[in-house]
């Protein structure tokens, strides 16, 4: 989900679950981050935080990534 402030900055945050048959327990993911449009979607810069735990449904195996990633259509 997100919210939108003034048309420029979007708040996001996500949670995942993946429980499949080899896993020895559930894998979860939670998501932050923002979004800020320069020019509507044609120019944006994307941040996000995902933090995750038991990684491919191994116990214990929690990873923290960013992301950073700029969009220009031209």
């Amino acid at each position: 989900g997100g919210y939108m402030i003034n048309n420029t900055i979007e708040i996001v945050a996500a949670y995942q679950t993946q429980d499949a048959d080899g896993y020895a327990t559930s894998w979860d993911r939670t998501s932050v981050g923002a979004n800020w449009f320069i020019n509507k979607h044609d120019t944006k810069v994307q941040l996000s935080y995902r933090m995750g735990e038991n990684v491919d449904g191994e116990e214990g195996a929690d990873v923290d990534e960013v992301f950073l990633q700029t969009q220009f259509v031209f």
